[in-house]
């Protein structure tokens, strides 16, 4: 069957809309994976940032912007590990100075390239359009992040909040399409923080010299 052109205008347009409309409804999510949940007072421990397709094929992204938010009375963050199969551009905490200064004052002092550690700082990865990244369903490890835990909690959080301030938001860019945004779910981490052993150790010595008091 031959088609008007007029018609066949309408078919090519209709398939590149349900081209768009279904490359549109993939999304990338960002996970926070912690190497241990549960850790001693006074030692370091790391989260990786992964990036995890919603659905059964690899997704590819060009840059990632995510905000980390944590509580500076029980957690410092000391840095950044780049250990992604994929070697990032750039990969690292950027001056936002005259921004939402999450890293820099926004008033502009010197930058050292580590955050304040006041609970909140921005990283940004960054790769070729040329040469994307994939997010796959299993998840692809973005960066590790490093972290000091400073007392003992139950349960303190790690999040990725979607915006913080007037300009600095968390959200992936699709790796064909430039400007094309494919931000899935932002999670978050729970990590409890223990005593260090040796008040472990101490409050257990404390505890049997009770314990033989009462016997004798």
């Amino acid at each position: 069957m031959v088609f008007p052109r007029h018609a066949r205008r309408l078919v090519v347009a209709l398939g590149v809309t349900a081209l768009w409309a279904g490359s549109a409804s993939a999304a990338i999510n960002l996970e926070w994976r912690p190497a241990l949940i549960s850790v001693p007072v006074g030692t370091s421990f790391s989260v990786g940032l992964y990036a995890v397709s919603d659905d059964a094929s690899n997704q590819s992204m060009a840059s990632v912007d995510a905000i980390l938010d944590w509580s500076p009375a029980f957690v410092k963050l000391t840095g950044v590990t780049n250990n992604s199969p994929y070697a990032w551009i750039s990969s690292n905490f950027p001056n936002d100075c005259g921004l939402d200064g999450l890293n820099a004052n926004p008033v502009c002092p010197s930058y050292s390239g580590l955050t304040a550690n006041d609970g909140s700082a921005y990283y940004r990865s960054l790769r070729n359009f040329s040469n994307p990244a994939f997010a796959t369903p299993g998840g692809l490890l973005v960066a590790t992040f490093n972290f000091d835990a400073l007392a003992e909690t139950s349960s303190t959080m790690l999040d990725l909040p979607g915006a913080e301030g007037s300009f600095t938001r968390s959200y992936v860019v699709d790796g064909f399409t430039a400007g094309l945004e494919v931000t899935g779910g932002l999670g978050s981490a729970k990590i409890e923080i223990t005593p260090e052993p040796a008040s472990l150790v101490l409050a257990g010595m404390c505890l049997l010299g009770v314990v033989r008091r009462r016997v004798r």
